[in-house]
């Protein structure tokens, strides 16, 4: 996903990102013309985040950000229905580009630390991989989520858009998704600290999302394959 959007803001004649003001170029309300690349990455969004609310209800593990987890997947789509709606889809563009790239690097650290101990050994290039994928992902949260955000998002959605007599459909409603989508990813942000002091106390790397009950559960679950592949 975040190679299409990176497309259509980089590569397309789409300078929102440059001026917060330049987001309202060519707005006229619902009438606003979507574009097709634009249509096709709200599809695209809509349907992965309809998916995540039945596999993070269904199939995945309930960890201690569950809530969390799952309000921010119905604000997102909220956010994706209002955005279309009124067609605020140039802000949408640019709220999908800065969280998207993060999840590419938090799921290579994640893949990369499943992968670190296999059949009892311990491989130096999955740890290699885990840690640079983490580091790269904190920065881009910082940077992306919590920086860029304010100064090129929640700026051009509040401040901007008054100044320039943008007061579309669903403007309060809209800001008000915005807002809480920011509060989650400081709320995110905390466990990113967390892991940054086990990592400096000499916990290691680890998802301290986990609760004890389920951390337990899996490193029996670990202990019992690694002891049935030793016996093998």
């Amino acid at each position: 996903f975040w190679l299409c959007t990176t497309y259509v803001l980089v590569f397309s004649d789409y300078p929102v990102m440059d001026n917060p003001n330049n987001m309202w170029n060519d707005f006229v309300g619902v009438s606003t013309v979507v574009a097709p690349d634009v249509f096709f990455i709200y599809v695209l969004q809509c349907g992965y985040y309809v998916h995540c609310v039945y596999a993070n209800i269904i199939l995945d593990v309930h960890r201690a950000d569950f809530i969390a987890l799952m309000l921010h997947h119905v604000v997102t789509l909220s956010l994706i229905s209002f955005s279309y709606a009124s067609r605020y889809h140039n802000i949408g563009v640019i709220v999908v580009f800065l969280h998207d790239i993060c999840d590419v690097f938090l799921e290579s650290a994640k893949v990369s630390r499943y992968l670190q101990v296999l059949g009892g050994k311990r491989y130096w290039l999955s740890d290699f991989v885990s840690w640079i994928s983490f580091i790269i992902f904190s920065s881009l949260w910082v940077v992306l989520r919590l920086y860029w955000f304010q100064t090129k998002v929640l700026l051009g959605t509040g401040v901007s858009s008054m100044l320039l007599d943008m007061d579309g459909e669903f403007y309060l409603i809209f800001n008000t998704l915005l807002l809480i989508l920011y509060c989650l990813n400081l709320y995110w942000f905390g466990f990113i600290l967390l892991v940054v002091y086990d990592i400096i106390v000499g916990v290691g790397l680890s998802d301290n999302r986990e609760t004890e009950l389920l951390r337990k559960s899996n490193e029996e679950a670990l202990r019992r394959k690694q002891l049935k592949e030793n016996d093998s």
